[in-house]
């Protein structure tokens, strides 16, 4: 897989430097959809983000990943979360400052702190929800039938983005 995802990013870096008029129309779809939805996803997050005082995404991102995944280590969330130690070791003060998560001592070994989300974090993670939601089922009622049908539609697709093993089966196909 190693050579695969090399030969993949060596050919998407190719495609940066391309001029315009070479350009995939693959290229293009993925440039419009990256950027529409990360408007989507910045627009939701700002309904969520007015309940209480203002959390960091980042935070957000941990307290989430613990309320889905269950306790672990602070590794093990950092991993996770894609950053550094220390970086997830200054959300995660944070969050048990604000009385979000706790620590606890791994019962199998007392060296290890375990990190998992309280109740308040539960709430606060649905309130988020709760208001992004909302804010995106009225952006919906807007939409005329055919694009509310087309959105529908689509989600199976985004969520195949998200799924590595699509991506890996069809390098092995090629």
């Amino acid at each position: 897989m190693g050579e695969t995802y090399f030969t993949w990013l060596t050919n998407w870096v190719k495609h940066l430097t391309l001029p315009a008029d070479e350009l995939t129309a693959a290229d293009v779809t993925a440039a419009d959809l990256r950027e529409v939805v990360a408007r989507v996803a910045r627009a939701i997050r700002r309904q969520g983000g007015s309940i209480g005082a203002p959390i960091p995404a980042g935070a957000i991102s941990a307290l989430a990943t613990l309320d889905r995944r269950g306790a672990m280590t602070v590794s093990e969330l950092a991993r996770h979360e894609q950053v550094t130690p220390p970086l997830i070791t200054k959300i995660t003060r944070h969050l048990t400052d604000d009385g979000l998560i706790t620590k606890t001592v791994d019962a199998k070994d007392g060296r290890v702190m375990r990190l998992d989300i309280t109740e308040a974090g539960r709430t606060l993670l649905s309130q988020r929800r709760d208001r992004g939601t909302a804010w995106l089922a009225d952006r919906l009622l807007h939409l005329d039938d055919d694009h509310r049908a087309r959105l529908v539609a689509a989600i199976p697709a985004l969520e195949l983005l998200l799924d590595d093993s699509v991506r890996e089966q069809a390098e092995l196909t090629r």
